[in-house]
């Protein structure tokens, strides 16, 4: 399935987006692309909107929250994630992650 995963800041504008390509390695979900690519990145305060066009599996749910408390550590001010899926994982024996749907998080 082709799955992308993007970032933008609160002027809607896109800052990174990844797709899957794990035909081959099979742990290269958009997500864990996404995160490799923003590992040195530290956001700045403001409102940011993490999108994915499906459901995070537990691997990525959990890659997610790491990257949430990295964002948070040290930082002054608030940095505000909403946390977005297009679709709903319709195999329900991968949906039982830490990322229930749309949620905000403020680190």
């Amino acid at each position: 399935r082709d799955i992308v995963c993007a970032l933008f800041n609160s002027n809607h504008e896109l800052l990174i987006a990844e797709s899957n390509h794990n035909a081959s390695v099979k742990t290269e979900h958009a997500e864990m692309r996404f995160l490799n690519r923003l590992r040195e990145t530290r956001l700045v305060k403001g409102k940011y909107y993490l999108i994915t066009s499906l459901q995070s599996c537990r691997m990525c749910a959990a890659a997610l929250c790491e990257w949430l408390d990295y964002q948070s550590h040290g930082r002054p001010g608030k940095i505000k994630i909403d946390i977005m899926y297009l679709e709903k994982e319709p195999n329900l024996a991968f949906v039982q992650t830490a990322l229930e749907g749309i949620e905000s998080h403020e680190v």
